[in-house]
């Protein structure tokens, strides 16, 4: 597996897999959302305003990890998707450690992020070491803020 930055050629296909992937739960019991995206997507990507990791494999985008800078310190990643039939492979393992890597070249001290509890992703922050910052209760889910220091 081949991890890079995203080109303006790949967009559509990683709408495509942000729509398959969130129409699909990550476990069992989670909860499955209706895909929305971004209305200005290609324009904020083309602006530099948001930046997108790609996993590739034979060829073939499997996963991408939406980031932007919120500072001069601190990254914030979004919509971390993989391909369902690609799934428990590192994909976002990957990803999360391309974008890790690339805070620390450029010095960042912070890498944050929310989920959905109900989405069950908790432990796999938690493994790569995210900390929870606080958990946010709405009517029907709840939202959990992570952040992790870059050394």
């Amino acid at each position: 597996m081949k991890i890079r930055s995203a080109k303006i050629e790949d967009l559509k296909r990683i709408s495509y897999i942000t729509r398959i992937a969130w129409g699909k739960p990550y476990k069992k019991d989670g909860v499955i959302n209706s895909f929305h995206e971004v209305p200005n997507f290609a324009e904020q990507f083309t602006d530099k305003k948001l930046f997108i990791l790609v996993a590739i494999l034979n060829d073939k985008i499997i996963g991408a990890l939406r980031y932007e800078f919120r500072n001069k310190a601190e990254i914030y990643f979004s919509k971390l998707v993989t391909l369902p039939s690609a799934r428990g492979q590192g994909v976002g393992s990957s990803l999360i450690k391309k974008l890790e890597s690339l805070a620390k070249r450029r010095k960042i001290k912070k890498i944050s992020l929310d989920c959905m509890e109900e989405k069950l992703l908790i432990p796999f922050y938690q493994k790569l070491g995210y900390k929870i910052v606080k958990k946010v209760k709405h009517l029907d889910h709840h939202d959990v803020y992570f952040s992790k220091k870059i050394r």
